[in-house]
């Protein structure tokens, strides 16, 4: 069992998984403990992939079937930080309470633009020109806390949503190595959101999918475009 102290990290999936181990690099035996959620059932899983990860580098994995039982692994584990990549389960305020130096998390959009569901996959339907990364400490908001470092994206108009995941997890692995350690030892810099910016994006399910060919042929290409793999896809019905 990890003593208490350090950096305890909280996430899921393919891009969870190359942040932890850039961590891994950045602060070598700092890292208590990895949390991941059981999503075997999802297409984008890469459960199998921490499992191994954590049991070649012996750190203490627990994989989670309900958000309530995350309060318990934090009070045992009580790190110094937590990084938060891949994570889709709000996390209540007397948890964030848990770890003096915060917890942290990236958000694939510029914040306070975007904030909430599917940054990357609305940005495209939008048509934005221009998106990004951001690190910032998680408060009791959705996607609302100060900022510690953002990194603009380019979008060009054929720019499909895998190619723009791609470069995006470049981009937090980077912020990562840039500035974990400063997030846990208490030094990081950080600034207040612009609220004049705000927008959010809301949930999406593969019904979502549908295609309106009552829009124009941009709104048509930029649609098909941030629903292409790894996600479901845009689709419509023949008679």
């Amino acid at each position: 069992m990890a003593s208490g102290g350090g950096l305890l990290f909280l996430g899921s999936k393919s891009l969870g998984l190359d942040v932890l181990k850039m961590a891994a690099v950045v602060v070598p035996g700092e890292l208590k403990g990895v949390v991941t959620v059981d999503d075997a059932a999802d297409g984008r899983s890469v459960l199998t992939g921490f499992k191994e990860y954590c049991s070649e580098t012996r750190l203490d994995l627990r994989v989670l079937n309900r958000s309530e039982d995350l309060a318990a692994v934090v009070a045992e584990l009580s790190p110094d930080a937590v990084l938060v990549s891949g994570w889709y389960w709000m996390i209540a305020g007397s948890v964030l309470d848990m770890a003096p130096n915060g917890f942290v998390g990236l958000h694939a959009s510029l914040l306070p633009a975007y904030r909430g569901n599917a940054p990357l996959v609305w940005a495209l339907i939008n048509g934005e020109k221009k998106t990004g990364v951001t690190l910032f400490f998680f408060d009791r908001g959705m996607d609302t806390g100060d900022i510690i470092d953002q990194v603009e994206l380019s979008v060009g108009p054929d720019a499909a949503v895998g190619d723009l995941l791609t470069r995006a997890t470049e981009v937090c692995c980077n912020l990562v190595e840039r500035h974990i350690g400063q997030v846990l030892n208490g030094t990081a810099l950080r600034r207040p959101q612009d609220e004049g910016g705000v927008s959010y994006g809301s949930a999406r399910t593969q019904v979502d999918g549908r295609i309106d060919w009552k829009r124009s042929a941009s709104e048509v290409h930029n649609f098909i475009r941030a629903q292409s793999h790894p996600y479901p896809g845009a689709f419509t019905n023949l008679n």
